[in-house]
């Protein structure tokens, strides 16, 4: 969307020339998710109007979207454990090597790498209290609710983007934004909300085999 606003020359009028940055775009879409949402829906419904969407097939897919978070600023409790048995390693190193010479500037430098551990076990250990309080499994100090996932085959920190899409034009009907690692438990979620913004009628969902869930597709089939 910033790129957008400096490239797009119909989006330039419309906004007239103003140059929003993506952290002042982030921050209007946090405190007025209610509100585009809502947009959102009437927009589809305007569509719909049109006949531009008939909602009579609607297919559910969902893709990995990365976190702004490296992937070091994310700790679970494997992580956490492997970080503090390398520091407690690594001061055990330095102090063997300083017990070991005799050479006073390289006791020094010794010395000042050891009086650098203590702080950091000291960050792992705070860090690691939050899962413990939180009843969570992992830890994302810059996005807390993104997680650790498996995208593109290797594991990266994301979030799962749901989207319903009408089978007629191949418009969006709905969407979501969750932390689950996969899409098992998305199914009934999706197609209700479908349901929603289509109203009274009947629908013919499409998922692929990642949303088998036999629970959610008895819910889905009862309900829809």
């Amino acid at each position: 969307m910033e790129t957008e606003a400096i490239r797009n020359i119909e989006l330039m009028w419309l906004i007239r020339k103003i140059r929003p940055d993506h952290g002042t775009l982030s921050a209007f879409m946090k405190d007025n998710r209610a509100a585009i949402k809502g947009l959102f829906k009437e927009f589809t419904l305007f569509l719909k109007g049109y006949g531009l969407i008939d909602g009579e097939l609607v297919a559910i897919d969902g893709t990995k979207i990365k976190a702004n978070s490296a992937k070091s600023k994310h700790y679970n409790e494997n992580i956490i454990k492997k970080k503090l048995e390398y520091y407690d390693s690594r001061i055990e190193e330095y102090i063997n090597d300083f017990l070991a010479t005799t050479d006073n500037d390289f006791k020094q430098q010794l010395t000042e790498k050891v009086s650098d551990y203590p702080e950091r076990i000291q960050e792992l250990k705070i860090i690691k209290k939050e899962p413990e309080e939180t009843n969570k499994n992992h830890v994302c100090i810059k996005d807390p609710d993104a997680k650790s996932m498996k995208n593109n085959g290797r594991f990266e920190v994301c979030f799962n983007f749901q989207a319903t899409v009408d089978g007629k034009h191949k418009l969006f009907v709905n969407y979501d934004v969750v932390n689950e690692v996969n899409d098992q438990g998305q199914l009934y979620s999706m197609a209700n909300k479908a349901k929603q913004t289509i109203l009274d009628q009947t629908i013919t969902i499409l998922a692929d085999t990642g949303y088998y869930n036999l629970e959610q597709i008895i819910d889905t089939v009862d309900d829809l």
